[in-house]
């Protein structure tokens, strides 16, 4: 049976370094997530799919987002 892509621990590091990242960098940790999720799966996905796959509010997703559009990396 296929894993889960949410439970492959390369892909899980790789998010949350990457928002470790963007947060020494000034930005919030979960705009970081967001912006390594979305390399990483390579996919289109909702609010509401972010929000389940990274166990945060679909507020934290659309604040996220914006910061990320600003800076021109989505």
């Amino acid at each position: 049976m296929a894993k889960d892509a949410s439970e492959d621990p390369v892909r899980t590091d790789f998010i949350e370094k990457t928002g470790l990242i963007t947060q020494a960098e000034g930005l919030p940790r979960i705009a970081g997530r967001v912006f390594g999720l979305l390399i990483y799966d390579g996919d289109v996905v909702s609010f509401g799919d972010l929000a389940t796959k990274l166990q945060v509010s679909r507020a934290s997703i659309s604040t996220s987002i914006r910061i990320l559009e600003e800076r021109g990396l989505v």
